[in-house]
């Protein structure tokens, strides 16, 4: 009989944190979920729109572009693509458009055609840094060619692009790959 206030103190202590984690369980989710069907509904409404402006001119680069940048960052990437390659029948000399392309492959696990798309690039514009890092990082991690990737590294490296950020992240793989073996 003595223990009952003890016992009482601990069940009103044990409610008291069940209450705070269920209070915050319903909280913070809430909110998140809210946040995230409002950011749904505003990309629906932009694609609605864009689909409905491509309707009326199939041949709108902006509208074309516009659609595969924004399936790209939802990370639809066969839709981003198709999108992308229509544009790039428009845009035949655009290493931009191959570019995009390229990271659609790669996304999709389709690394030779990422390469292949990105080789385009670098013939169109051969001194383009971002391209050769791109290929670098291709060969290193993927093709599994040391010597390749660190020739396109190097490019980065002695370029004068001016990109720091870029330059000291090709530093690192060159180093990387200088301490691992790629088989």
């Amino acid at each position: 009989m003595k223990n009952r206030p003890v016992v009482f103190l601990i069940a009103l202590f044990l409610i008291g944190i069940l209450a705070f984690f269920v209070y915050e369980k319903i909280k913070s989710p809430g909110l998140t979920v809210v946040k995230k069907e409002e950011k749904q509904e505003k990309l629906i409404a932009q694609i609605r729109d864009l689909m409905k402006k491509l309707a009326e001119d199939p041949d709108d680069e902006a509208t074309l572009e516009k659609l595969g940048d924004l399936f790209s960052s939802l990370g639809q990437w066969e839709k981003a693509l198709f999108f992308f390659n229509r544009l790039e029948r428009k845009r035949e000399n655009s290493p931009e458009i191959k570019e995009k392309i390229a990271m659609c492959y790669f996304y999709m696990r389709e690394y030779v055609l990422a390469y292949k798309k990105l080789k385009e690039a670098l013939e169109l514009d051969p001194n383009n840094v971002f391209v050769h890092f791109n290929i670098g990082l291709l060969y290193s991690y993927f093709l599994k060619n040391k010597k390749k990737a660190k020739e396109h590294f190097l490019f980065v490296i002695n370029s004068k692009d001016g990109n720091d950020k870029l330059k000291s992240l090709a530093e690192e793989e060159i180093k990387r790959l200088n301490n691992k073996s790629l088989e």
